[in-house]
């Protein structure tokens, strides 16, 4: 009987250590995945930044000061925030180009400024 106990119990700890590690690679992954597009939205709004610095449509530099994110599972509002301010158009440009980069990833482009990648939704705002 006493046999029977232990391999029941091995079993169960098994079990339990098995399903810790499935939630954790779970997190890890999605993790990784929101990591990801916030650094392809990183290098897409710098690299039409620069675009614009080279074709002098804007006269002084502007940089990309902090990315900020918030909002649920399954809609996430990105706050791109610069040192000097835009003109709506050229905001537009930004993001524009922000989600191509996010469609070269993999996204779904849903409007001007929304993506989906997997099943999260990510809008798109420039600050200031």
């Amino acid at each position: 009987m006493e046999r029977g106990q232990a391999s029941a119990e091995l079993i169960l700890v098994l079990g339990i250590i098995a399903i810790i590690i499935l939630i954790f690679a779970f997190n890890v992954a999605n993790q990784f995945r929101e990591d990801k597009v916030i650094s392809v939205i990183r290098g897409g709004a710098s690299k039409s930044i620069s675009e614009l610095l080279y074709n002098g449509t804007i006269l002084e530099p502007v940089k990309i000061t902090k990315i900020y994110v918030n909002g649920n599972e399954t809609n996430k509002n990105v706050s791109i925030f610069l040192n000097n301010a835009l003109s709506n158009d050229q905001k537009s440009i930004v993001v524009n180009e922000t989600i191509k980069s996010l469609v070269g990833l993999g996204a779904e482009q849903i409007s001007d400024d929304t993506v989906k990648v997997g099943n999260v939704y990510y809008r798109i705002v420039i600050y200031p």
